[in-house]
């Protein structure tokens, strides 16, 4: 994780080279509109790739949404899982800070050889990729942030982590 100054420094660094970035970001906020940039967005992946959380991460635009892709170890298995994120709505309140996103073309491809349960299912073909929301409201220990989980929707309550 980034420290405040880390982020500081990159975003400092980023405005030098992209001073539009500026009158951009005024123009949304008359129109009530907030826009990241995709450098912004990738430079997040690289501290979760510094963290050793994911690997080989890649962040593209596929308008109006983002293919992310990455490869990461889940329950002892390699994996290299990518899907396409629209962000739905976001509401930020005081009561709430929701951010609904849908997601499209979920793939999971294993890296290398496991003979986990994960890799059975992946092997198989039993994991209904198409409604990664209603597999994410099956699972067990769900984080209490998740409020919301349903065909291939998730809706996010960050007001809810206890952090």
């Amino acid at each position: 994780m980034p420290t405040p100054q880390e982020t500081v420094d990159a975003l400092r660094s980023y405005l030098r080279l992209h001073p539009e970035e500026v009158g951009r970001a005024v123009r949304s906020a008359l129109g009530l509109r907030f826009g990241v940039p995709l450098a912004a967005l990738r430079w997040l992946g690289q501290q979760a790739e510094r963290s050793g959380k994911v690997e080989d991460f890649h962040i593209d635009s596929v308008p109006p949404g983002l293919r992310l892709s990455g490869n990461v170890d889940l329950m002892n298995t390699p994996i290299r899982a990518g899907a396409i994120v629209f962000v739905e709505r976001v509401v930020f309140n005081d009561e709430e800070l929701t951010v609904a996103l849908r997601l499209e073309e979920v793939k999971l491809k294993l890296n290398g050889e496991s003979d986990s349960p994960i890799a059975a299912l992946i092997k198989s073909g039993a994991l209904d990729l198409s409604n990664p929301g209603t597999l994410v409201n099956f699972m067990p220990g769900r984080s209490p942030v998740l409020a919301e989980a349903n065909g291939n929707r998730i809706v996010l309550d960050l007001m809810r982590d206890p952090k």
